[in-house]
């Protein structure tokens, strides 16, 4: 990783206007070959990175779970269940586990997410073979505590509460209403999870666990210098035991659009929050990484003209998610949501009607690149890479195949792909009752 990051970094700071592939197709195969995938006696697939000379191990547990995979009653379920892993099993009751967590400085967490759940893991390589027992436990058989279980939904509680009275979370309640349909799964208005976390027994989170428990439904990423062998021996024997069984994977669809494009809520602020959400190419389009690109170059356009030309905002960016399905977001806080949009209106008809200049989009290429490899240089955020590749693409190659197909993409691409997305916003505003009248049909 540090030869490919030096190479990323020299490469950002040359003016070559010329499309340039910042990660050599040799550099992209030795990645390949560090990286194997390989199944425990049960089943599960492990991808294993190797990663030379490096002290530290990361193993990362996902489970094909999420809030995709609820019904309304048991949407929050996951946060439940996560919350309560890794904080006592039958074999280290929660006293001895918090001590051996102290004791070797281990690091270990799970948590929940729309499409999947995850349990991480780490420590040095002396560390290891002591302690993969102790996480492989607190996952397969970990004691439910009452108390625990009313500490957690009171916290759980509290978060979701204040999501009310936040606008910048309030703003994507709002937009949500009118971007998904009622029964789509990515769907959870924060008064349907405050009615479920007021009604949760010990009975429904040991349901739950034993959903999240399930061999087919899990991969496990292990990112490390310790011999490949040995870490399938050792994973075999702590994670080989676990029973698995047929399910049907929830396959999510883009939302259905609805008729209204605008919705408002009043909060006595002086600044208004604005976020805008429409369909963008999700994790196995082709054109993923061109979306990637698209929404970085535009990002930076929308901070530049709306906060540092106009000072018309504290905070205006724009993101893509991808994954089952693929999501576009322009975000805006202003105090001025009318010039504020007028303004996005026309970034929006520029990026669809006019090519980016050749050497302000390699320019743009290379910052992206970089930036995309400093955030893949710890052994966690290496890992969960690995993990989202293979989730979404049932192999590891897109990962490490982004340098190529960044190298390809072109303006005209980006030029096209904004013609198909940036259009049919869903717009969510939160702000005071003055400055949040007379905001229809602007952005659209």
């Amino acid at each position: 990783m540090k030869k490919v990051l030096k190479v990323a970094v020299m490469l950002a700071l040359t003016n070559v206007a010329v499309a340039v592939q910042l990660v050599s197709d040799e550099e992209i195969e030795k990645s390949k070959k560090n990286t194997k995938i390989f199944k425990l006696s049960n089943g599960i697939p492990v991808i294993y990175r190797s990663e030379k000379s490096s002290d530290i191990i990361n193993v990362n547990v996902s489970f094909d779970w999420g809030l995709k995979d609820q019904k309304s009653g048991t949407k929050t379920l996951p946060d439940v269940v996560t919350s309560l892993l890794v904080r006592g099993s039958k074999t280290y009751p929660q006293k001895k586990l918090f001590e051996i967590m102290g004791q070797y400085s281990l690091n270990m967490s799970c948590s929940s997410g729309i499409d999947t759940s995850h349990c991480s893991f780490q420590t040095i390589n002396d560390y290891f073979d002591k302690n993969i027992d102790v996480f492989s436990s607190a996952i397969k058989e970990p004691i439910f505590l009452e108390n625990d279980l009313e500490n957690t939904l009171e916290r759980l509680t509290s978060s979701k509460k204040s999501e009310l009275e936040d606008p910048n979370t309030a703003v994507n309640q709002v937009v949500n209403e009118i971007y998904y349909n009622p029964n789509h799964p990515y769907l959870l208005p924060t008064s349907l999870a405050l009615k479920e976390l007021s009604s949760y027994k010990i009975a429904d989170v040991v349901r739950g666990h034993k959903q999240l428990l399930n061999a087919r439904r899990m991969t496990i990423t292990v990112v490390t210098s310790l011999a490949e062998a040995n870490i399938k021996k050792i994973l075999d024997s702590t994670f080989g035991s676990i029973q698995g069984s047929d399910y049907t994977p929830n396959i999510t669809n883009y939302p259905k659009k609805s008729p209204k494009k605008l919705k408002t809520s009043e909060m006595d602020i002086p600044t208004s929050y604005i976020i805008a959400k429409f369909p963008a190419p999700n994790s196995t389009s082709p054109d993923a990484t061109t979306a990637k690109l698209l929404f970085s170059i535009f990002s930076e356009e929308m901070n530049l003209e709306i906060r540092t030309k106009r000072s018309l905002s504290y905070a205006a960016y724009a993101y893509t998610g991808q994954g089952q399905i693929g999501l576009g977001v322009f975000a805006i806080s202003t105090p001025k949501p009318k010039e504020a949009l007028k303004v996005l209106t026309k970034i929006i008809k520029k990026y669809r009607n006019e090519q980016i200049d050749p050497t302000i989009f390699e320019e743009h290429k290379r910052v992206f690149s970089t930036g995309y490899f400093l955030s893949q240089e710890t052994h966690g955020s290496l890992s969960s890479l690995l993990q989202n590749s293979y989730f979404y693409n049932k192999d590891t190659a897109a990962a490490y195949d982004l340098p190529k197909r960044l190298s390809e993409v072109t303006a005209k691409d980006v030029l096209n792909l904004s013609k198909r997305i940036f259009k049919d916003f869903r717009v969510g505003v939160v702000g005071r009752s003055d400055q949040i009248k007379g905001l229809e049909g602007i952005l659209n």
